[in-house]
């Protein structure tokens, strides 16, 4: 996981931290660059530990304040994201990205079917909230 922090206040300047996939890690983080810092405006975390990071907000009372945005539709983030805490999330399809791999390795294996390709898109979703609270996915 990987929390970068985007300070709007001049100069502008981005801090990265490495929550470890920790929510608890990524919450102290989170905390403690918001302490350090009154101009941050944004938060974007890469990876497991949103919920962390936007607890991190809401305990600072900043929700609305400062965006937050990330990965993943769980039911946490997905909590958050209704509260307003979280602006926007990115769902990678965990369930494809197993099944299509799973089902190449198969087919190469047991039918010699070549892999044709080194890439293979297994869909995006998005998740937003809008005023009427209702969510694109």
């Amino acid at each position: 996981m990987q929390l970068k922090v985007f300070d709007m206040g001049w100069p502008a300047a981005a801090a990265v931290a490495y929550g470890k996939g920790s929510h608890e890690l990524t919450y102290r983080q989170t905390r403690d660059m918001i302490a350090a810092r009154e101009h941050i405006s944004g938060i974007f975390v890469s990876g497991a530990g949103l919920s962390g990071a936007a607890h991190a907000v809401d305990d600072a009372g900043l929700t609305g304040r400062i965006k937050v945005v990330g990965f993943d539709i769980t039911e946490s983030n997905m909590s958050f994201l209704k509260k307003g805490t979280v602006q926007f999330l990115i769902d990678q399809g965990p369930y494809m990205q197993g099944y299509r791999s799973v089902q190449l390795l198969t087919e190469a294996i047991f039918r010699d079917a070549p892999v044709e390709t080194s890439f293979v898109d297994t869909g995006i979703h998005c998740s937003t909230i809008l005023c009427d609270n209702t969510f694109l996915f």
